[in-house]
């Protein structure tokens, strides 16, 4: 089945979701939208996409585009893709799906009417290691009390957040843009958040949404979960999660072992160390999570990460992120 795909936004990710669509067999970049002719005509030749072009409408009305990939700033993710889902194509957006919860929720109720596959960029899904982590809790603490703790910490500085339309300034707190991802993973690990207790501050002048913030959720089943995040630091740090259930602990840094080295001279200093060279398992996950989708239109199913999971992590990155 030969698929057309049509895509939004120029940003610095979309090149990457570019090469991946190149990837699969089948599947063809016809469009490039950017709200300035130039640079979509310029992007299009860079990235092997077909068209380049400013108006939406060529998208919308060209029948041959069979999917609408959403990849611009999130203020505006649910407008277009309520567009694109009446034009009658099936809609991929990335995270976070969009910055409004009524505009994502009409959404949803448009896509439960409609036979379009519609579904949200999480590709943690993915990863092997949260999988591994998921299947035990499965097979070994199934409805036993759990107790988790998250910790994302990241560097963003003001350069980052005036960057393009300034969006970020006003729209892309922590939790929202940084944390939605392991937001995601919570909600799919523990399923839907029963209570969510939170404080949330703006730690530096120029910013108008939260930069760092704390929270205790509870989940069904007697699960409660500790976040902690912000991207005020000096460096990017890695993520931290960790489960504590009565039959042992799981522990994401343990399961990724040590950073895969860099270039022959570290690999060379742990041998004559007998220091471990293992780590995380060498996939893509931002290419599964793609394929994934692209099988969930041509098998006409729901996608690993549908829109009301992406509804879902929305709702808690929103309540994660109110100041006070």
């Amino acid at each position: 089945m030969q698929l057309q795909v049509a895509i939004i936004g120029t940003s610095g990710i979309v090149p990457y979701h570019i090469k991946r669509l190149h990837k699969i067999s089948g599947v063809t970049c016809r469009w490039i939208h950017s709200r300035n002719q130039a640079r979509a005509l310029k992007f299009a030749k860079e990235n092997g996409v077909l068209n380049g072009t400013d108006s939406l409408a060529d998208i919308l009305e060209d029948d041959a585009v069979d999917i609408l990939m959403v990849f611009n700033e999130p203020t505006r993710h649910v407008d277009i893709a309520t567009q694109g889902l009446a034009a009658g194509k099936h809609i991929l957006l990335e995270k976070p799906l969009d910055v409004d919860i009524t505009k994502a929720e009409a959404l949803l109720v448009a896509a439960k009417s409609s036979k379009k596959i519609v579904g949200v960029v999480s590709q943690y899904r993915f990863d092997p290691l949260l999988q591994q982590m998921k299947n035990t809790l499965t097979n070994e603490a199934k409805d036993l009390p759990k107790t988790a703790s998250l910790m994302i910490v990241k560097n963003r500085n003001q350069k980052y957040y005036e960057w393009g339309t300034k969006w970020r300034l006003t729209d892309s707190p922590a939790f929202m843009n940084q944390g939605i991802h392991w937001l995601d993973v919570l909600n799919w690990f523990f399923g839907e958040p029963t209570q969510v207790r939170s404080t949330a501050t703006i730690t530096r002048p120029f910013l108008q949404c939260a930069d760092m913030g704390a929270a205790l959720i509870d989940y069904p089943g007697n699960v409660s979960v500790v976040v902690n995040g912000g991207t005020f630091s000096k460096e990017n740090l890695d993520d931290q999660f960790t489960i504590i259930h009565p039959n042992g602990s799981l522990d994401y840094q343990t399961l990724k072992g040590p950073k895969p080295p860099k270039n022959f001279r570290e690999r060379l200093g742990r041998k004559l160390l007998k220091e471990p060279v293992w780590g995380a398992p060498d996939c893509d996950i931002q290419q599964l999570a793609m394929e994934d989708y692209i099988a969930a239109v041509r098998e006409q199913r729901e996608p690993v990460c549908s829109l009301a999971n992406g509804l879902s992590a929305l709702k808690l990155a929103l309540a994660l992120s109110e100041v006070g």
